[in-house]
């Protein structure tokens, strides 16, 4: 009985969106209360920044993937060696995927210069992969 009644409270959050909408605080408002709702429904989104992960990704362990890429990039003489070295060490090439960093990476990787290797954020720990 006590889960029916918050189904039927989750349920019945009415929203006006086009007063909602029209008044920014409103809006502010509203959001914060449907997230809210959400939330206590048992139902919380995942927020997901690409640039904040890669960052976070980057600093993690002190850098290891900057110091990495450092050592392949003084190794290679290609961008396919430096993608294999890099796999060496448990990191693969950044996904083909409209968007950052996925345009600029592939971009360097399709038409190789030999002055610009592919950044370090063109390449994500191996188990990194798997993730929405």
């Amino acid at each position: 009985m006590r889960a029916l009644r918050r189904l039927h409270a989750c349920l019945s959050l009415n929203v006006d969106l086009h007063i909602a909408m029209s008044d920014t605080p409103h809006m502010h408002r509203t959001i914060m209360a449907l997230l809210a709702g959400m939330t206590a429904c048992g139902w919380t989104p995942t927020i997901s920044v690409p640039q904040a992960e890669q960052a976070v990704q980057a600093t993690e362990g002190g850098g290891e993937r900057l110091r990495v890429h450092r050592r392949c990039v003084a190794a290679s003489t290609n961008v396919d060696s430096l993608v294999t070295c890099m796999a060496a060490d448990g990191y693969q090439f950044v996904p083909r995927a409209p968007g950052f960093p996925g345009d600029e990476c592939w971009a360097l990787r399709d038409q190789p210069r030999e002055d610009t290797p592919p950044p370090a954020h063109c390449f994500e720990r191996a188990s990194d992969t798997s993730r929405p």
